[in-house]
């Protein structure tokens, strides 16, 4: 799998930042999940056929916090534009496989 590059910074005319998007392969799950949770999985496998009422798992912490906190900042970065017809008002962002991951 390639890793993940970083986005590229540049200024448009107004002064402001925008991210140049760049197509990557997929990361690698160390990278996305906590360390040590793919090396517990038939632990978590069996605390899931043994729970009840029915079958479920909780796993406190899944995903990598700094990871999480770089989506978090991206998405609030999305500018939407409002988009209004006769039977629905939407906000309207641009394709979000195109964002940076």
């Amino acid at each position: 799998m390639a890793p993940i590059s970083n986005s590229a910074q540049t200024s448009n005319s107004e002064s402001q930042p925008r991210i140049i998007k760049r197509l990557r392969g997929e990361a690698h799950p160390d990278k996305v999940f906590v360390p040590g949770l793919l090396a517990s999985a038939e632990s978590l496998h069996q605390d899931y056929i043994k729970s009840g009422p029915y079958q479920h798992i909780v796993i406190p912490k899944l995903v990598n916090d700094g990871l999480l906190r770089k989506v978090r900042e991206e998405l609030l970065a999305i500018h939407a534009t409002r988009k209004e017809t006769d039977i629905y008002r939407v906000f309207q962002t641009g394709d979000l496989a195109n964002l940076d991951g």
